[in-house]
């Protein structure tokens, strides 16, 4: 009967010891005092990181300016099921080669900081329920072939995907898109085809800037959208541009110089 005690002692000691070694070390991490902002992570050596798992981490609804800047040995990270923003250059240069898990079926919209992503080696990347993808959010993920979105995404910043040179197709067909700011593909040299939805509104200035693998361009829109200055600034041949009305968009200001190049759909 002792030895039945003894081993049941010893198995609920183990049993608590290994719950509280899910929990991570606070020493690894820099709060607010009011526990909802993540302010810095200071572990460079952690290489997966689930905040959802962890009782302090799964509070936090902001990830503050530069909070995983350069952590370099970073490659996965699930965030908190109610965050509600990641600041400027939260996750500049950090590896992320094994992907970031958003909760995707909130509501709450997240928002973004500028170059959120930039210089990651993200591959893939479904975003949350958001209003926009921000400036240089994912300049020069030279990784980055996919990017799946909810239909609220509004606006694509400046330059957010400019040299993301793996990137091949990007479709917002359904999204409630309706600015594409300057520069947002730029230098996207395998980009072979772009889908536009109804509500877009305006395209800014080099919007595809030297994207030479450019085959087609389809645009939702029923009325031509506002073309920024030299669109298809350094583009050898200009894809072909899908529209719903070609007459409407051949007699559009901007759009009359790429006439031969666009068809009804």
């Amino acid at each position: 009967m002792k030895n039945i005690l003894l081993l049941a002692t010893v198995a609920l000691t183990f049993a608590s010891c290994s719950k509280s070694d899910d929990n991570i070390s606070s020493d690894n991490y820099e709060l607010s005092n009011d526990g909802r902002t993540l302010v810095k992570w200071t572990n460079s050596n952690t290489t997966t990181l689930d905040m959802q798992a962890d009782g302090n981490l799964q509070k936090v609804i902001f990830i503050g300016d530069n909070a995983f800047r350069m952590k370099e040995a970073l490659t996965s990270i699930t965030f908190p099921k109610d965050l509600y923003r990641i600041g400027t250059e939260a996750f500049y240069a950090t590896n992320l080669s094994g992907g970031v898990k958003f909760n995707v079926n909130s509501e709450t919209e997240v928002n973004f900081g500028s170059q959120v992503f930039a210089r990651t080696n993200i591959t893939t990347i479904e975003l949350p329920n958001a209003n926009g993808i921000s400036d240089r959010m994912f300049e020069s993920c030279q990784s980055l072939k996919e990017v799946k979105h909810q239909r609220m995404i509004r606006v694509i910043g400046s330059y957010a995907f400019s040299n993301c040179r793996s990137l091949e197709y990007l479709f917002f067909h359904d999204s409630y898109l309706t600015k594409v700011e300057q520069g947002a593909f730029a230098n996207c040299e395998k980009l072979r085809a772009v889908t536009l939805p109804l509500l877009v509104t305006e395209i800014g200035d080099g919007a595809f800037a030297n994207c030479n693998a450019l085959e087609s361009i389809t645009i939702n829109a029923k009325t031509p959208p506002t073309l920024g200055e030299d669109v298809f600034y350094g583009v050898k041949n200009i894809p072909r541009i899908y529209v719903f009305s070609r007459d409407a968009y051949i007699n559009a200001p901007g759009w009359s110089k790429y006439a031969n190049r666009i068809y009804s759909k």
